[in-house]
């Protein structure tokens, strides 16, 4: 068992104990900031690993998603047994694995077949073809005239390939041009969330993944992903008043 122990393991104890009697924002906040060091040197681990294949998670995804886990391990915690530290530490059902299960799930979900590949490398090179013919960006319906594809699976092509691009920019919601109010209301809501709320905004409202599909890749009840779905919904509709 490794230990993270970097503050005083009962002081710890104590943020634990006023999150979990009254788990909110202002109780969460200090809790998180004394796992703070156990959470950068897990994201960091994964983050340089090789193990997963050619689809990457960027760091702050990869963050997000080990805070969420966090929390969710430190809801069963018993102090009795261990320190925070040594729970988060452990080698089996520790933050490090736990984490690392979760971030290969979302990337063995997006990682493309041998299939797939080969119509994402048509469709692009159709896509880059047409583009410099037309003077513009072509219709997935004038593509699939070009490669011999239904429209509809262009589009699902596609969208595969806008997902990659969400993936390499890290998040979309913290990238894109804010040019209308929906697109301002999807920043405003994404910054004020924590980190181990922004993965799950992610998928389920910048890459609107099915609640059943995230509560798999998250580990969660689906009834809590849609509870936070419903959250977020809410959350969005605000700024755009």
């Amino acid at each position: 068992m490794r230990q993270y122990d970097d503050v005083d393991p009962q002081a710890q104890i104590g943020l634990w104990r006023a999150w979990v009697n009254n788990p909110t924002p202002e109780t969460s906040g200090p809790l998180l900031n004394s796992i703070q060091p156990i959470i950068e040197r897990v994201t960091s681990s994964i983050v340089k690993s090789t193990g997963f294949g050619n689809v990457r998670l960027p760091k702050p995804a990869v963050q997000g998603i080990a805070t969420y886990t966090a929390l969710n391990l430190l809801r069963k915690f018993d102090p009795s047994k261990s320190t925070i530290g040594q729970r988060l530490g452990a080698q089996r059902g520790g933050l490090l694995n736990n984490t690392r299960e979760i971030v290969g799930k979302y990337q063995n979900l997006v990682r493309p077949s041998r299939d797939k590949s080969k119509q994402l490398k048509s469709v692009q090179e159709a896509m880059g073809e047409l583009a410099e013919e037309l003077g513009r960006p072509p219709s997935d319906q004038e593509i699939g005239e070009r490669i011999g594809m239904p429209r509809d699976r262009v589009s699902s092509v596609r969208a595969f390939v806008e997902d990659q691009d969400f993936i390499a920019s890290g998040s979309q919601a913290t990238t894109f041009e804010s040019t209308s109010p929906a697109e301002r209301a999807l920043n405003n809501a994404y910054t004020v969330l924590p980190p181990q709320d922004q993965a799950l905004f992610d998928m389920l409202v910048t890459q609107r993944r099915p609640a059943r599909q995230v509560a798999k890749i998250m580990n969660m009840k689906v009834k809590d992903v849609e509870s936070s779905q419903r959250r977020f919904g809410g959350l969005v509709a605000s700024y755009m008043r």
